[in-house]
């Protein structure tokens, strides 16, 4: 019985494979993406296009300058369900600091986008005013 090694390119062919994980950032000034202060309840702000057969292990949500009005919320997601990745519960905008994944894509170890999508800030109920974060996903193209 013998053993061919596919792994590395001796049969003229190499596969497919990466190890490595991709970064997209944005960056959110809610005043200049609105263009109004804070916007209005419901607003959606598509941040990071996500490509055809993506594999998005995490988002992060940075608030780099707070909210200056108090219980300012958004819900982090995408088109198929808007809190996703971060629930309003998570995603305050009223305090500096990196805000913790709580939706259902985190307790499913990430999604599979098999056609391009978006991640989407929607803003809440009292609306981030004044406020910047990043949002940064970590995934890989396969």
């Amino acid at each position: 019985m013998a053993t061919y090694n596919l792994q590395t390119g001796a049969d003229g062919y190499f596969q497919k494979l990466s190890a490595e994980f991709t970064v997209l950032q944005k960056t959110v000034d809610f005043a200049k993406a609105t263009g109004s202060a804070s916007g209005d309840t419901g607003d959606v702000l598509e941040v990071i296009s996500v490509p055809a057969n993506f594999y998005v292990h995490g988002v992060i949500v940075k608030v780099t300058t707070a909210s200056t009005t108090a219980s300012s919320v958004v819900e982090v997601g995408d088109a198929t369900d808007p809190n996703g990745w971060l629930t309003t519960s998570a995603a305050t905008m009223d305090s500096t600091g990196v805000k913790a994944a709580d939706g259902a894509y985190v307790s499913a170890n990430g999604k599979f986008y098999a056609s391009a999508d978006s991640i989407d800030i929607t803003l809440g109920t009292t609306e981030p005013e004044n406020g910047i974060c990043e949002v940064i996903v970590v995934g890989f193209q396969c």
